[in-house]
């Protein structure tokens, strides 16, 4: 019982997979009817052919007679081939046009829901696997779109037709040619092969995750002359992959050989049974009769074989619709949520009411928190790594929601805010600046595309980027490279604080933004975030603690909670955690000072408190 319930659910998963696969059909509906048009005709031509040989040999050959029909039969034979010629073209261009059409459709409504995902979805995965939803499951629905499926018609018309013609022809003989039948669905249940194809699915996926890593960490493996080691892994993950198709091969050739045996069998019980039948004139069988009968089981055999060859393919191209199709159902971050309140202004002003969160609920990063910003405030997050300043960020941006308590934006809780406005008065400038692949202009104007080059020349003069930028033979214009890698530290470090800068933000994040430029490139950064933050809502990661000097108050984590909270001078009098860590920072000062240090004490590379 328990058995027949799980098969039940299987099947109306499967058939609910195969109504939302065939609702991307719906827009090309005119295509695809045109399709199954030719397809259906195609069929009927196919079946023809055998009917003209029986025709040839019963009343032409045999009688040697009707000499002339025989040039005609002969045209005819040549025109049903010509126009299974003309039907094939029509159906293989018709299915790739269709194919091709659905799979993109598929394809950017899942690369547009992934981008709509909440990051804890991918703190989850791995990039390189859900890589693999995009390009290896969602391609193989071109496979299932242009071939599997079509086939699929084309076969099934086949069978039914020829089935028909031989069920008319001879009942009899029929049935000793699908006496095979039962055993070849037995194999089809002696070879189970899911779990294989699942196994061979993960293992690609993986493969995919281990070179999308080691790429993306390429230069990490060669600083540290772990190519060898690197290699072996690789070559670890390639050989269970190998493993996994090889299995799958085995089993799957078994099952090709074993139902070719048996679809074999048939055709020797109708030659017996038929040649009796023709050697016997009571039976009416005529030898045109047993050779178009023949033919016929020949053609029904290409079906079968088909699908017991592909039978494979489809259950891979099934497995790799669910995969995307689940990933699809993954909730989004609610963009459009129908009751969310709009903001096309806001004044900035953040309050934490004993806010509480963990990225696992097991282990809380932030427990309650409780914080109060005014507009236009300057807060500065300080603390050692792992007490929750980037998390308070995380929060406020809403990349996490918040498990306990309440964040409020100008009096609204943060959840109830429409999520595209509460972004677009947020700007970031992290500490691991990244960059796409493109010109500089574009990356400094990503947050506000609609922005002209005067506008961003202006914000990378305030992010002392401009001089280095025309510097360059193609100034604004210049390529980047993938993540900025034709860039310095520096120079990329300045074009994310300068597109911070273009999207005049309200709420303003410096996720320690001077941490890769030179002491001269940070006294002007220094001075353009100094204009920057004027009105504007701003809280600040800094690793060195005297660049927090004009921030109007600093909060202190320690232990997931709020320890210390004043102004640098208040916390510095106090003589608590904080005045502790500057000490710390500057005696680490001293001593590089001591051994070689060039830079002034206070702003060397102090002790790092991360996030």
């Amino acid at each position: 019982m328990q058995g027949f319930i799980k098969s039940l659910i299987k099947s109306f998963k499967r058939g609910s997979t195969l109504r939302r696969l065939a609702a991307y059909l719906l827009p090309y509906r005119m295509p695809m009817i045109g399709v199954i048009a030719v397809i259906v005709a195609q069929s009927v031509v196919k079946l023809l052919p055998p009917l003209l040989m029986k025709y040839i040999i019963d009343d032409i050959l045999i009688p040697r007679s009707n000499a002339g029909l025989l040039v005609w039969c002969v045209l005819g034979l040549l025109g049903v081939n010509i126009l299974n010629w003309f039907f094939n073209i029509l159906n293989e261009w018709g299915t790739a046009w269709l194919g091709h059409r659905a799979t993109t459709d598929i394809q950017a409504d899942l690369y547009q829901h992934l981008q709509m995902l909440p990051l804890r979805t991918y703190d989850k995965q791995k990039v390189g696997a859900l890589i693999s939803r995009i390009t290896d499951d969602a391609g193989r629905l071109q496979i299932l779109f242009s071939g599997s499926g079509p086939y699929f018609l084309v076969n099934a018309v086949m069978l039914a037709g020829m089935l028909a013609i031989l069920l008319s022809m001879s009942w009899e003989l029929t049935l000793y040619a699908m006496l095979p039948a039962p055993l070849i669905i037995l194999a089809t249940r002696v070879f189970q092969y899911r779990d294989l194809l699942r196994r061979l699915s993960i293992n690609n996926a993986r493969f995919n995750a281990h070179v999308s890593e080691t790429l993306a960490g390429l230069r990490l493996v060669k600083t540290c002359a772990q190519e060898a080691r690197e290699a072996e892994r690789f070559d670890g993950i390639n050989n269970e992959v190998r493993q996994s198709h090889t299995a799958f091969g085995r089993i799957l050739g078994h099952y090709f050989q074993s139902s070719q045996y048996m679809l074999g069998l048939g055709i020797f019980l109708v030659w017996y049974a038929g040649g009796r039948a023709v050697l016997d004139p009571a039976d009416g069988m005529t030898l045109g009769g047993l050779l178009a009968f023949l033919s016929y089981i020949a053609m029904l055999y290409q079906p079968l074989n088909w699908f017991i060859i592909f039978h494979g393919q489809i259950i891979g191209g099934m497995m790799s619709v669910e995969r995307v199709f689940e990933l699809m159902d993954e909730a989004p971050e609610p963009f459009y949520h129908p009751d969310a309140v709009p903001m096309p202004q806001m004044k900035g002003h953040v309050a934490f009411h004993h806010v509480s969160f963990g990225y696992d609920r097991s282990t809380p990063v932030l427990e309650d928190i409780t914080l109060d910003v005014a507009p236009g405030e300057m807060i500065g997050l300080v603390g050692r790594s792992g007490v929750g300043k980037t998390t308070m960020i995380n929060l406020i941006c809403r990349f996490y929601e918040v498990e306990r308590g309440a964040l409020k934006i100008d009096g609204i809780d943060i959840r109830d805010i429409r999520l595209q406005d509460l972004r677009r008065h947020i700007g970031i400038a992290p500490q691991a600046s990244f960059l796409f692949n493109g010109t500089i202009a574009d990356n400094i104007r990503f947050g506000k595309p609609e922005a002209s080059m005067e506008e961003v020349i202006q914000a990378a003069v305030a992010a002392h980027a401009h001089d280095f930028i025309v510097a360059r033979k193609d100034g604004y214009d210049t390529l980047i490279g993938e993540q900025g890698s034709r860039l310095s530290g520096g120079e990329r470090q300045r074009i994310t604080i300068a597109r911070a800068i273009l999207s005049d933000p309200t709420i303003l994040i410096l996720d320690e933004a001077t941490s890769s430029v030179d002491v001269e490139s940070e006294q002007h950064i220094q001075e353009a975030i100094a204009r920057l933050i004027q009105g504007r809502t701003t809280f600040a990661i800094a690793h060195r603690l005297s660049t927090l000097r004009r921030a109007d108050r600093i909060v202190v984590l320690d232990d997931n909670r709020i320890a210390e909270i004043g102004t640098h001078e208040a916390l510095m009098a106090r003589q608590g955690l904080f005045y502790q860590m500057v000490r710390a920072q500057q005696e680490t000062s001293a001593i590089v000072a001591v051994h070689g240090g060039k830079d002034d004490p206070e702003r060397e590379k102090e002790h790092t408190y991360d996030r």
